[in-house]
């Protein structure tokens, strides 16, 4: 996932955006390379809902103790991953926003991940079809190819699709784009600390 995606800018030379925003750039990356697991969760989501769970199922009624725990703590942790993802979210972009130089069309560059505003919602197949979960994943991918926007926009016909006609006028050439990487993420310990 994090080697797959596109490393360079596509639209924006940093010649052309303000130290502040270079900077904010640097908060995006180390944002995507800590929450990477939310990333594919919120777009890959296996609904779990609470009346399903939560003791009104004769299904769920019918595990183990031990078991009905195990769901429970599954349907917890994640809840607790998404909404943790939902709120540092909301601050990056909070903070982004002050920023001199900011501006919307940032996320429109293809190596930086939007987050999907709500779940994309993964309905599995019937067992009896005996589809393979890599196979399931692929067909999933190709057709709804937003799920994995790290190798999606990896050509510059998937993006410049999505752009608006400013910027797809304003596409960078290979040797432009060589030339505008996007920062490494620092290391874990200071990922963190990069966006406060």
């Amino acid at each position: 996932m994090w080697e797959n995606r596109v490393d360079t800018l596509v639209f924006f030379c940093y010649r052309d955006l303000t130290p502040d925003m270079i900077r904010g750039l640097s908060w995006i990356i180390n944002f995507m390379e800590r929450w990477m697991r939310e990333y594919w969760e919120r777009g890959h989501w296996v609904t779990m809902t609470i009346v399903f769970y939560f003791r009104q199922d004769p299904r769920f009624l019918a595990l183990t103790e031990k078991r009905q725990k195990e769901v429970l703590n599954l349907f917890n942790d994640r809840k607790a991953r998404s909404t943790a993802f939902n709120k540092a979210k909301e601050e990056l972009i909070c903070k982004l926003r002050k920023l001199h130089g900011y501006d919307d069309e940032i996320w429109f560059e293809a190596g930086l991940w939007v987050v999907p505003e709500n779940p994309c919602d993964w309905i599995w197949r019937h067992p009896a079809q005996q589809i393979s979960l890599q196979d399931r994943l692929e067909e999933l991918d190709i057709l709804e190819p937003a799920r994995t926007q790290w190798a999606t926009r990896s050509s510059d016909t998937c993006f410049l699709e999505v752009a608006p006609s400013d910027l797809r006028d304003q596409v960078l050439t290979k040797h432009e784009r060589a030339e505008n990487r996007l920062p490494e993420p620092t290391p874990a310990s200071a990922s963190d600390v990069a966006c406060r």
